[in-house]
């Protein structure tokens, strides 16, 4: 892994054709580009890589006759080495080939052979710099790597002279883009606002690991004497820097559909020089943007048997693990065996990974399984970390596994804020910082180890036995639209043609959680109907048949009666309506106190714990850092395998073909919304992230399966039906595994389990309630 910092700059003014690529950063907005801002994203860029982390090389071409254009590179890199024998540093050069430079982030796992002793960032040097068959062999080669990457290539071949920049096709790794703006010093600072960025002209690109926000941040986390005095070393080395002003638009990701050509070849213009962007798509493209990918056709029972889903997935998972954890470490650690580590909430994703991983790695390799929260006293991930942690140590007892307990109070959290604020980059809203503070901890991987005594605890067994709590953590069965009732009854409401996401009284749509299986008007007309039996009408004694009402308009009481007697005859006359449900909460009714108490009551039954981590730690007093440089990261499962609410929602509303496009559209906005994002953070303390459940070899299997074995919905009968839980088919590798306990946790997104959206939501919408992840976030001071 490295960081990747490149300017491209010239001394005139240079004409941009957007054409070709739209989605180049507008002028809109614009911040100074001072000497201190440059140290600091040059500071940014040396936490990528802390084996090599001062890596810089210059080129200028300024003859025309050569094609030349006035053009300066100036590329800074620093590595995290984990291929090869020998040190090797970046950006990379061939003088011999024209004065070529390379700075390449990312894992070659296919597609391009790499020996085991060799550096993968050499090798492929090596090949695309040598190809003589114009673009495309070159694209042909970097098309076929498979595993994360990201790149910026100075190519120069006779008196072609390009720039080549760009991702994987599912953008694992991060780049960003900014163009450089200058002005004369005289003209003032253009602003944020953009006021000034009409007289500013473009001189320059900038491409980057990361993309710090100046204009949002205050404060600075490391030397800033020292940032600002290299910062103004690197900007003197820009064309034309004396005398000028410079800018930064705001940033945005490299897109992944394809790589990006930048020609420095073209002769003047009359007033400034052209600069053409290219972009060139990939020859072939991802599986999932073709119409194979989850076939919906109906499967039969001949088929299902054909189609082990669960096999297929275990195999392709099982690979790719296996693959993900070999080249742990670099030439510089000598003998020393730095380990594994798993991003671990405890939930399905990450345990199933640790489970493979110890399945393939020596019992003497560390796997630290780093799990971060925020409020360790009630956060479900520490509870799940804990349960799948003695899961883990039943099936790999000789292994050494390690449990790192990572908590971050309000104090530690406000001190990092700016920094994790920083590598963000463009995704800065509210829900992007609560998932970024919990990467950016885990990366930084300082806690303290859990204890494997507190298995035999007394406090843990009867936790764990407590089935009122721990109800809080367990996945519920999601019901396909055309499920049977558990039961074996068919609907609810015996007719068998709404099915159980009808209410049992109306037949309206029912809300999943209701304690009387209704829709929200009849379950408040029945928690009415209780407090009437008991004050008013005597329901008991006088409960109408379900028939008609009469002519006449009926009384309030006869109304509450009438849906009474229809629920009752719905559901079985053994049952009784509640005054209470904690989904439908009637408003503006009964007494007052009664109702707090009754939410208070709510709150500890669905809480899952509340105890000292003291208890379960091995030392409070012994400070534990991760030395692992590789973290396995379970991105993509829920996206591949149905795991987010929405995918329930699409599902009632539309079937499995809504169920089908909902999923697609997550899987192939992964790139924008997630990874460039989780990349940045994870690698701000030297780590790099591995994704096993993204390998294209695992991508490829699951597209090949038909969608309702995927989705556990296949019977023999019609292909369609059956009671489902989320993540179905993975559930499944995980019972196969042994991993029976973590196989029936609910999924929860990070910033929910660790409770760092909890955490920040105090302090800027004052409650959980009022929060709007969307909301751009501001630095805050956050207080407890």
């Amino acid at each position: 892994m490295c960081g990747i910092l490149w300017l491209l700059t010239n001394r005139e003014e240079i004409r941009l054709c957007r054409t070709s690529l739209p989605w180049l950063p507008n002028l809109e907005c614009v911040t100074p580009l001072t000497a201190a801002h440059m140290g600091r994203l040059l500071d940014a860029i040396k936490k990528r890589g802390p084996d090599h982390p001062d890596g810089h090389e210059c080129s200028t071409d300024t003859d025309e006759s050569c094609g030349g254009n006035g053009f300066v590179v100036d590329a800074y890199g620093s590595v995290l080495q984990l291929r090869g024998d020998v040190a090797v540093r970046q950006p990379l050069r061939r003088s011999q080939d024209g004065d070529q430079l390379l700075s390449w982030n990312g894992e070659i796992f296919g597609g391009l052979r790499v020996g085991e002793h060799d550096n993968d960032a050499q090798r492929l040097f090596e090949c695309i710099s040598s190809v003589d068959g114009g673009d495309d062999e070159a694209l042909n080669v970097l098309d076929a790597i498979q595993g994360p990457f990201a790149f910026a290539w100075l190519r120069r071949q006779e008196q072609t002279q390009q720039l080549w920049f760009g991702r994987d096709k599912l953008g694992r790794r991060s780049l960003m883009v900014a163009l450089i703006l200058s002005m004369p010093s005289s003209d003032g600072v253009a602003g944020a606002g953009g006021g000034g960025a009409a007289a500013a002209g473009v001189h320059g690109v900038m491409l980057s690991s990361v993309g710090c926000q100046f204009g949002d941040v205050a404060s600075f986390s490391g030397d800033a004497t020292a940032a600002a005095a290299e910062g103004e070393a690197a900007l003197s080395r820009l064309a034309g820097w004396p005398g000028r002003g410079y800018y930064l638009s705001e940033w945005v990701e490299v897109p992944v559909d394809g790589l990006t050509i930048l020609s420095l070849s073209h002769t003047h213009a009359e007033y400034a020089p052209l600069m053409t962007p290219t972009h060139r798509p990939w020859p072939s493209p991802l599986p999932f943007f073709t119409h194979a990918f989850w076939p919906l056709a109906c499967v039969d029972g001949e088929t299902e048997a054909a189609v082990d889903g669960v096999s297929v997935l275990r195999a392709a998972l099982m690979s790719s693990v296996a693959e993900r954890v070999h080249h742990l470490r670099g030439p510089e650690c000598g003998g020393e065996g730095r380990g594994l580590g798993v991003l671990f909430s405890g939930g399905l994703d990450s345990t199933v990974l640790a489970a493979m991983a110890a399945t393939v790695l020596d019992v003497d390799t560390p796997i630290e399984l780093l799990n971060v929260c925020f409020d360790p006293n009630e956060a479900p991930d520490r509870l799940t970390a804990l349960a799948s942690y003695e899961e883990l140590m039943g099936l790999f007892p000789r292994h050494d596994i390690r449990l790192v307990c990572i908590d971050v109070d309000s104090g530690t959290l406000s001190a990092h804020e700016c920094a994790i604020l920083e590598v963000l980059g463009c995704r800065s809203s509210h829900m992007d910082f609560n998932i970024g503070a919990a990467l950016c901890f885990a990366s930084r991987g300082v806690g303290r180890l859990a204890s494997r005594r507190y298995i035999s605890a007394s406090w843990y067994r009867e936790l764990l036995d407590d089935a009122t709590r721990m109800q809080g953590i367990w996945a519920a069965a999601k019901i396909s639209p055309e499920a049977p009732d558990p039961a074996g009854g068919g609907s609810a409401g015996g007719g068998g043609e709404s099915g159980p996401s009808s209410c049992v009284c109306c037949h309206a749509k029912a809300k999943p959680g209701c304690v009387h299986q209704t829709c929200r008007l009849c379950c408040v007309k029945l928690q009415r109907a209780c407090a009437l039996t008991e004050t008013e009408i005597g329901l008991t004694q006088v409960l109408p048949s379900p028939s008609p009402f009469p002519s006449s308009q009926p009384s309030a009481g006869e109304v509450l009666a009438a849906i009474h007697a229809r629920w009752t005859e719905a559901v079985g006359p053994g049952r009784a309506p509640s005054a209470t449900c904690r989904v439908h909460k009637e408003r503006g009714s009964g007494d007052r106190q009664q109702q707090q108490q009754q939410q208070q009551d709510d709150r500890e039954r669905t809480t899952p714990w509340r105890f000292d981590p003291q208890w379960y730690y091995a030392s409070s007093d012994v400070v534990y850092r991760a030395a692992s440089r590789v973290l396995l990261v379970g991105s993509g499962a829920d996206e591949l395998l149905g795991g987010y609410g929405r995918h329930q929602t699409a599902c009632r509303h539309s079937g499995m073909e809504g169920l089908r496009d909902e999923m697609l559209i997550d899987v192939r906005r992964l790139w924008q919304r997630n990874l460039g994002r989780d990349d940045r953070c994870l690698a701000a303390h030297g780590r790099e992230a591995r994704h096993p459940f993204l390998a294209e070899d695992v991508i490829a299997a699951i597209g090949k399966l038909p969608f309702a074995v995927i989705m556990g919905t296949a019977d023999h009968t019609n292909g369609t039906g059956g009671r489902r839980e989320d993540k179905w088919l993975l559930r499944q590798v995980a019972r196969q595994m042994g991993l029976t306990r973590c196989a029936q946790f609910k999924k929860r997104a990070i910033q929910f389990g660790s409770r760092s959206a909890k955490e920040t939501n105090r302090s800027h919408f004052e409650s959980n309630r009022k929060a709007d992840g969307s909301h751009a976030y501001r630095p805050t001071s956050i207080s407890g």
